[in-house]
């Protein structure tokens, strides 16, 4: 940031008594089907790990974006994998969504703060990220609720998401700390933050 004066405050999130119980062999990706989701990607560090694990599918949640849809399903189908890699539409409660999955992947090429891992985290949802500009890094804890990846590095991308597959385990233990570090994201405490900055600003 260029100004000697700033403030970060992020959003907030609700408290959501449900946790999700990470045993199903699906993977979740949300947002709209277009160039800065960069579902292709996801596509294609799935299809180097799928002969690994036949019985596992990613699910796609989203709407179409000037035929984006329509192009990574040409891949899909030359890379044989209708049955794996799965678009399922809009979905109008994606926190309840979450609670029949076991991992949330993310590969964007950008974000600004993507609502959608704090809300993953607030249902006991392990998260696998690009470490993109700007928000992923600021909202999960690499190692602890998931893991952020470094940036377009693909490979490290399929073994830790090979290492979520594989381990029901970690995925349990991820799942209850992101419960635990979604509270630093509660409405009571951001708007805590909005409080606190007002006061300093008129003192």
């Amino acid at each position: 940031y260029k100004a000697n004066n700033h403030v970060i405050i992020p959003n907030p999130t609700e408290v959501d008594e449900r946790i999700c119980e990470l045993s199903k062999n699906r993977i979740i990706a949300a947002g709209r089907i277009s160039f800065q989701k960069n579902f292709e990607e996801l596509l294609e560090i799935f299809s180097k790990v799928i002969n690994d694990f036949p019985n596992w599918e990613v699910h796609v949640y989203g709407d179409d974006y000037l035929g984006r849809r329509a192009e990574i399903e040409k891949r899909i189908a030359q890379l044989s994998l209708e049955k794996n890699f799965i678009f399922k539409g809009v979905t109008s409660d994606l926190k309840t969504t979450f609670l029949d999955y076991s991992i949330y992947a993310m590969t964007s090429v950008y974000e600004t703060f993507p609502m959608v891992l704090l809300e993953s985290l607030s249902v006991g949802l392990p998260i696998i990220s690009y470490d993109c500009p700007t928000g992923p890094s600021r909202i999960a804890r690499n190692n602890e609720d998931g893991y952020i990846i470094p940036y377009e590095n693909s490979i490290i991308f399929a073994e830790q998401l090979k290492r979520l597959m594989t381990y029901e385990h970690l995925r349990k233990n991820m799942g209850l700390q992101a419960k635990k570090n979604a509270d630093r994201f509660e409405i009571s405490i951001v708007m805590q933050q909005w409080k606190d900055l007002f006061k300093n600003l008129t003192s």
